[in-house]
């Protein structure tokens, strides 16, 4: 007796927000169903194990046994058959036609391993809005069992929007004040639906002025000592149909570390040596970290309170010149008159036998870093004032262009072991030497306690995002 069509049944979405909707459209549809019969059986055997309430089973030898169902599908495109039937010891066939016209002459069934175990097999054919009709005839010698078809629609994305991995991304801790920050956020967002297509875009939305974000994710920016402690940036990620999220990203800035010479502090850098400071720039970087020279100046910071130079007092800085001049050189003074006793010659053309000549090492590193260690106290001791830097360049032209940057300087009491010299250079060159007896000290009175011996400061790193 023939049968009604039976009604397009919509699916709910079975995925989570960010996900996808598997299917718009499923419908099952038992054997039992087909509005036209012919050349078979069914049977409700196999202990129970079908759907619906039997299976049909092909008793006639070719076109003359099949199934024919009607199908009400709610929009035209391509849909998924999905037969669940069973067959003992050959690849049996069946012909398929949709609304007349044969969309598959010879489909294959393959053996399942008897009559009562199922196992599917898939068929993609296209359909029309409203009724269609299905027909699955026998080929050849018989066919396999059937138990039902199931008609879904292919998925079609579901454009959910993208999602931060958390409301809080703890992205850097300890970023010191000169490191810049050079990373991605990108790994910390996704999209279901566009995990082959990166196309999602970042941005700022607000935080510190220091660090900017590219749309690739790329975070980049150096902090200053106004951004000590957690900086906290409002981000964005973006889809391409415009889709948000949002996010809280957090970078922790530490302070230079203990004992450096903060450039920007006391006053700043000034004049030093009179008519010595002559044609040249200076600039402070690294955000007080560095004192970068260009030209001829002589330059100094005031130290208050004044220091007390003992015979353990130790400068520590790195020193690098991409332009040789007539003198670099660093020292500590009581007053701005550059008494020339006083100064630590680095590098340079002059041969002036009043400077003092031991660490004059740099030669041979230029232009890379070089790291010292000078025991100042060893040399001279007493109050001073001030911390001074020469970048002397005795050219005939009216452009002076020698350079030098001193970076990470600071002054402190060394433990008393043997006497520091200037670290090797990056790449290395030959071990230091010993520095040479020292003339005698003034007064190796204590140094004031704003002073204290530094420990050993490690340079961080951000951890990888």
């Amino acid at each position: 007796t023939p049968r009604g069509a039976l009604p397009p049944k919509e699916i709910g979405d079975q995925v989570e927000k960010g996900g996808g909707k598997p299917y718009r459209y499923s419908q099952y549809i038992e054997a039992e169903d087909a509005i036209n019969v012919g050349g078979g059986s069914f049977y409700s055997e196999c202990g129970g194990d079908y759907t619906g309430t039997g299976y049909f089973d092909y008793e006639e030898e070719g076109e003359t046994s099949y199934l024919e169902w009607e199908i009400d599908v709610p929009r035209d495109g391509q849909y998924e058959l999905t037969f669940r039937y069973s067959q003992k010891s050959e690849n049996l066939k069946l012909k398929l036609e949709v609304n007349g016209a044969v969309v598959d002459e010879s489909k294959g069934f393959p053996v399942t391993g008897g009559w009562c175990k199922w196992d599917t097999t898939d068929l993609t054919v296209s359909l029309v809005t409203g009724i269609n009709t299905i027909r699955a005839a026998a080929k050849g010698n018989f066919g396999p069992n059937i138990d039902r078809i199931v008609v879904r629609d292919f998925p079609v994305p579901y454009n959910g929007p993208p999602r931060f991995v958390s409301d809080i991304i703890e992205g850097y801790r300890g970023v010191p004040l000169k490191d810049i920050v050079e990373s991605s956020i990108a790994s910390f967002a996704f999209d279901w639906n566009l995990l082959d297509v990166p196309l999602l875009t970042f941005e700022k939305v607000s935080g510190p002025g220091w660090m900017s974000i590219l749309p690739d994710g790329t975070l980049s920016g150096v902090p200053n000592n106004l951004h000590v402690g957690v900086n906290e940036f409002e981000v964005q990620v973006t889809d391409p149909s415009g889709q948000k999220d949002e996010a809280f990203l957090r970078v922790d800035v530490q302070p230079l570390p203990e004992g450096v010479i903060d450039f920007d502090a006391n006053g700043g850098v000034r004049s030093f040596g009179g008519s010595e400071d002559g044609k040249g720039t200076y600039s402070i970087e690294e955000f007080g970290a560095a004192l970068s020279l260009h030209g001829n100046v002589y330059k100094a910071v005031k130290l208050d309170p004044p220091y007390e130079v003992t015979s353990l007092t130790v400068i520590e800085f790195d020193f690098r010149s991409g332009k040789k001049g007539s003198l670099h050189a660093i020292g500590l003074d009581e007053d701005d008159a550059a008494t020339k006793s006083y100064y630590f010659k680095l590098y340079g053309a002059r041969t002036k036998s009043n400077y003092i000549v031991d660490f004059a090492t740099y030669d041979g590193a230029a232009p890379d870093t070089k790291h010292y260690v000078i025991p100042v106290g060893q040399f001279y001791t007493g109050v001073k004032t001030r911390l001074f830097f020469v970048n002397d360049h005795d050219s005939k032209s009216s452009n002076p262009t020698a350079s030098g940057v001193f970076t990470n300087v600071k002054i402190y009491e060394s433990d008393g072991g043997p006497p520091p010299t200037s670290a090797p250079t990056l790449p290395p060159t030959p071990p230091p030497t010993q520095a040479p007896t020292p003339s005698p000290t003034k007064d190796p009175t204590p140094k004031p306690t704003k002073y204290p011996t530094p420990p050993p400061t490690p340079n961080p790193t951000p951890p990888p995002m």
